[in-house]
């Protein structure tokens, strides 16, 4: 905000007044030094009126809000609303720390039979003090809620109660199953030894589909995913630009994971079975995939009219030679990004000696300076075409400059 210089009263500001009584702001322009001035203007002018709140119009030059009284008060309130929270909360800090360790092991009888002799299994995956008898703990999660950990309860200690569920189809019963060992990583990210029943009318890793859990490999799989884990880990990079690696780090310290399950959980991540779910996900929520349509904006003339198309490129999307090479062809095909090798052709047959140097001094477009700045980037950037309404149509990845673009 512009400081006051007294000297200045050639200029009007805008007077938002009311009365003391309250009503609506009017607004009134009025001359910077009348407002200023000590003369019987002034008692004409209604100070009760003007006290109450100034806003300077944004136009002059001179522009300044002057307030003071008002956000005192609301200083004074929200500094004394704050205060009054903090104390609350420091009052009950004893209070909800003694009832969280009473509760961390409660001595209840089981649930589900009522017993209350015999050991107690707490767990915490069925809901809040929910204690069973081991009896009742096994059979319990023997046909539902298999990915559950719950706890042996030994003199007031919590102790892990391993269980080894078995995963089958309830809607498939033949005569050549199978099972074998499997490793699960549930929605949490903690990992389960399971035994997986299957049989010969459908592959292994179709099973584990029907299961909500999605295969590390697609044959022979020996360890699966959860589907909302991997739902979590899409948004995380997608929503919080957050790394594979760094999510599932944040997983391992949000539920006390051990490091070797953390790096067994990033290291068969990483093995392309992530990205394939991401690919099966888009094609499962989106019709256009499936159908293999073009996508296109709903807002935009389709046969007769004018189309507005935005064009800019971005530099800040660069992909270095030493990050490696994709393997397979893209999964979304030329869907949005025009094929590299069309991109790359084009460059190197098209003959820019007939083109006018006089037009633009813009260095982007320079071909010394691209190459220069290129070397050990794969990708210096991407250039798209975006409708007016923000709809993407197309983009290609850029190799040196903006040259041809």
């Amino acid at each position: 905000m512009p400081k006051y210089r007294p000297n200045v009263f050639k200029h009007k500001v805008t007077v938002l007044s009311r009365s003391s009584k309250g009503g609506r702001f009017k607004r009134k322009d009025v001359p910077l030094k009348d407002l200023f001035s000590s003369g019987p203007s002034d008692t004409q002018q209604k100070p009760q009126e003007i006290q109450h709140e100034i806003s300077v119009a944004p136009c002059t030059s001179s522009t300044f809000s002057v307030n003071v009284e008002e956000e005192a008060v609301n200083t004074r309130k929200y500094a004394a609303k704050k205060i009054k929270q903090c104390n609350a909360w420091v009052g009950k800090r004893l209070l909800l720390e003694n009832a969280f360790f009473e509760s961390s092991a409660p001595h209840l009888p089981c649930c589900s039979c009522g017993t209350d002799e015999g050991d107690r299994v707490l767990c915490l995956d069925c809901g809040p003090q929910v204690v069973r008898c081991i009896d009742c703990t096994m059979s319990y999660h023997e046909d539902s809620n298999h990915l559950h950990k719950p706890q042996l309860i030994l003199d007031g200690i919590l102790q892990p109660f391993p269980l080894k569920p078995y995963l089958r189809r309830v809607d498939h019963d033949c005569d050549s199953r199978s099972r074998k060992t499997i490793q699960v990583f549930d929605e949490k990210g903690r990992l389960h030894n399971c035994w997986l029943v299957t049989c010969s009318c459908e592959e292994e890793c179709a099973s584990l589909v029907r299961l909500n859990l999605w295969p590390a490999s697609p044959d022979q799989p020996r360890v699966a995913f959860h589907m909302d884990l991997m739902n979590l880990l899409h948004f995380l990079l997608l929503e919080g630009h957050m790394s594979l690696k760094g999510a599932c780090q944040s997983l391992g310290c949000r539920n006390g994971l051990p490091l070797h399950e953390v790096n067994l959980l990033y290291h068969n991540l990483v093995s392309e079975c992530f990205e394939e779910y991401r690919y099966f996900r888009y094609r499962c929520h989106n019709l256009n995939a499936v159908l293999d349509e073009d996508i296109k904006c709903p807002a935009c003339p389709k046969e007769n009219g004018d189309l507005f198309v935005s064009l800019d490129a971005n530099f800040g999307l660069v992909r270095k030679r030493s990050s490696g090479v994709s393997y397979t062809d893209a999964k979304h095909k030329s869907l949005l990004f025009a094929p590299q090798e069309d991109v790359d052709h084009f460059v190197n047959v098209y003959d820019d000696h007939n083109i006018s140097n006089d037009c633009s001094n813009f260095q982007a477009g320079d071909v010394l300076r691209a190459k220069n700045k290129t070397k050990k980037l794969d990708t210096t950037g991407v250039f798209g075409a975006s409708c007016r309404h923000g709809f993407p149509l197309s983009f290609l990845n850029l190799r040196h400059g903006e040259r041809y673009v």
